[in-house]
């Protein structure tokens, strides 16, 4: 009797497992798992600049959170991050332009806990530091001086970027001077203009007078002879 009891107990010891897993799968059903999947499609992100000690980087705003769920970075090794009062959930500290795998599990809350729903791919911003320097001050809008264009494409280091900034600004200048070139030349022929009407007025409007009035009374008389 002692063998069968040590056999039997052994025989639960080994199917427990599977009964307690069967049992989770009934829970979290596939109905509650596309609810979920709903849930994390719904969630955005949003990035901001941030200053921290080491440099600058973003801060990512998930919105649209739910206390359903919960978010991890594996990338990285993030903790669980779950939502706030607010339904949003912020991470700070991602480095510009790059890129992070982000993902989604149901929370304890839910019938499916830790179940993993999906996995989102973002990439964080550019942001060109050069932005920063002294010779954009002014020129925000110059393609080298905006803070999320990817110009180290184009840029080598400082001493290329101060070069190209320089030329720009006296290609602004340029700009300005053929500008004031054109203004004054249309003034000097408005101007040239009204001096030669006052100057030859007589000259000019007398004829016209005349002309005009005997055009006048030619067209009179000629209406006068088609009457009669």
């Amino acid at each position: 009797m002692s063998l069968l009891k040590c056999l039997v107990f052994s025989w639960l010891l080994l199917c427990t497992p599977i009964i307690l897993n069967v049992s989770a799968q009934t829970t979290c059903s596939h109905q509650e798992q596309l609810r979920l999947r709903e849930v994390v499609a719904n969630t955005k992100f949003h990035y901001e600049l941030e200053l921290y000690e080491w440099n600058y980087g973003f801060d990512i705003h998930i919105s649209n959170f739910s206390d359903d769920i919960y978010v991890m970075f594996p990338d990285v090794s993030m903790q669980k991050r779950y939502a706030d009062e607010k339904k949003l959930s912020t991470i700070p500290g991602f480095i510009p332009a790059q890129n992070y795998k982000v993902s989604f599990f149901a929370s304890e809350q839910t019938s499916c806990p830790d179940f993993r729903i999906l996995t989102k791919y973002i990439k964080t911003p550019h942001f060109n530091h050069y932005s920063n320097h002294p010779l954009c001050e002014g020129y925000e809008n110059s393609p080298l001086c905006q803070k999320h264009s990817n110009i180290y494409l184009v840029i080598r280091d400082e001493g290329d970027f101060v070069s190209r900034m320089n030329s720009y600004i006296e290609s602004l200048k340029d700009e300005d001077l053929e500008d004031d070139e054109k203004t004054e030349q249309s003034y000097d022929f408005v101007s040239n203009l009204l001096i030669f009407l006052s100057t030859y007025n007589l000259y000019i409007f007398v004829p016209i007078i005349f002309l005009g009035t005997g055009g006048i009374i030619y067209i009179q008389f000629k209406n006068r002879g088609d009457i009669l």
